[in-house]
């Protein structure tokens, strides 16, 4: 269930829930640099610590301004519901809503559609999909610092890489805490997933939207299931209510990969209150 409400994002619990989500986060980190050997190799409270494993000399797809794709928005209309039956469509890519294709697993976070828009090109053309991104995690986990992020950078060149993110969140969001990680290990994905966060991404295509294409492109990844199999992401160029891209895990390690290294994104700003249950 999502709520819509901008209120979602204000409440007087958040000192505790910042203390519960950030413990969350670090407990999980935790557990993955101890189990893969992981090490920070820079931590600077209010800019980022990047996150990369000393053995791991594949090559991270970034999304340089040559490369990042802006596609023609007309082919990313919302296409309504989905009449496959679920059992036909586990494991096979599909679009669709919060909803899984097994008709039970929920994506874990994302937007009221008042808080979507679609990615763009900055001052040459090329796309602001990592930014994009970036600022659909400020907006979700309410880092005001971060929120004018995506206007700010149309005025700049596209395109977007670890050093890059640094430089611009130096000058258009100062203060700001996030960390970035390059590597393939997924246990940091998971953990910002487990701790309410919105991981930002790594997307190579090879799905409904794109086709059989190689994209250099980044997105937020909105459910890791494990347990069912899923994976799904919410894609800057497509936001409609029907354009969640579902996945087993497989096939998301592979376009987040790309062949290579993945690359992330995460705010450490503390996630909503989860929504009222009955």
């Amino acid at each position: 269930m999502l709520v819509s409400s901008r209120e979602m994002f204000n409440s007087g619990t958040r000192p505790m829930r910042t203390l519960v989500a950030n413990c969350l986060l670090v407990a999980g980190l935790a557990l993955v640099l101890n189990l893969t050997g992981l090490k920070f190799l820079a931590t600077y409270p209010s800019s980022s610590a990047t996150v990369k494993p000393e053995h791991d000399k594949e090559k991270t797809q970034y999304v340089r301004g040559e490369d990042s794709q802006v596609p023609n928005l007309s082919i990313g209309k919302d296409r309504g519901p989905q009449n496959n039956k679920p059992e036909e469509i586990v494991g096979k890519l599909s679009t669709g809503g919060a909803i899984g294709p097994d008709a039970k697993t929920e994506v874990a976070c994302d937007l009221p559609n008042d808080f979507l828009f679609h990615n763009t090109g900055g001052q040459d053309g090329a796309g602001l999909c990592v930014f994009a991104s970036i600022t659909y995690a400020a907006f979700y986990q309410n880092e005001s610092r971060l929120i004018g992020l995506f206007d700010a950078m149309k005025k700049e060149r596209g395109g977007g890489w670890p050093e890059k993110v640094d430089r611009m969140i130096a000058k258009h969001g100062a203060g700001a805490s996030y960390f970035q990680y390059e590597g393939s290990d997924p246990g940091i994905l998971k953990a910002a997933l487990a701790s309410g966060r919105m991981p930002c991404v790594t997307y190579n295509g090879h799905d409904p939207h794109y086709g059989n294409h190689s994209i250099a492109h980044m997105v937020n990844l909105v459910c890791y299931d494990e347990g069912a199999d899923l994976a799904a992401i919410r894609d800057n160029n497509f936001t409609g209510p029907n354009d969640f891209v579902w996945m087993n895990i497989k096939e998301f390690l592979q376009r987040w990969k790309g062949g290579g290294g993945g690359w992330a994104v995460v705010l450490l700003a503390p996630p909503p209150p989860p929504p009222p249950k009955n």
